[in-house]
């Protein structure tokens, strides 16, 4: 993990800078489908989400952005796959750890974090014009790969 986080950083910055590029040069985003070529996107993000705990949400949504498929649908999407993933992480680790080390006062902050958060990503999702959406989105991924890198140093 500490030798993939960096270059996943690196990865996620340089994706939103092209997403950020692409909704600054085009006055209309592209609404085409998903790219046929998900099933290795989504192993690399199943993989990194369960190595280091982040990867499935930035990797998977900037890479799909990144091709020109609709935000919307996109961030859709990948929030809907997110639930599987996350469900079949949390078994295999819930699976393998001791119970002593679990702490279940994290998991609460969390969910609650998460069920407070989620309704109003998907208004916002919902209701912002396409290139706000995608704009932000971008920003959002270079902010989260300068992150990682200042937490990695």
């Amino acid at each position: 993990a500490a030798i993939l986080t960096p270059l996943v950083a690196v990865y996620l910055f340089f994706m939103g800078i092209r997403i950020l590029q692409s909704t600054i040069k085009h006055s209309q985003p592209s609404h085409t489908h998903i790219t046929p070529n998900v099933i290795p996107l989504g192993a690399a993000g199943g993989f990194l989400n369960a190595l280091g705990g982040a990867g499935w949400g930035p990797v998977t949504t900037s890479t799909l952005l990144a091709n020109a498929n609709n935000p919307r649908l996109t961030i859709g999407t990948v929030s809907a796959a997110e639930l599987f993933v996350s469900i079949a992480a949390a078994f295999v680790l819930i699976t393998h750890i001791q119970i002593t080390n679990f702490q279940i006062e994290i998991v609460l902050g969390f969910i609650i974090g998460g069920m407070g958060a989620a309704p109003i990503a998907a208004y916002l999702c919902g209701h912002l014009p396409t290139r706000t959406l995608t704009a932000a989105v971008s920003v959002l991924i270079m902010c989260s790969s300068i992150s990682m890198v200042v937490s990695v140093i």
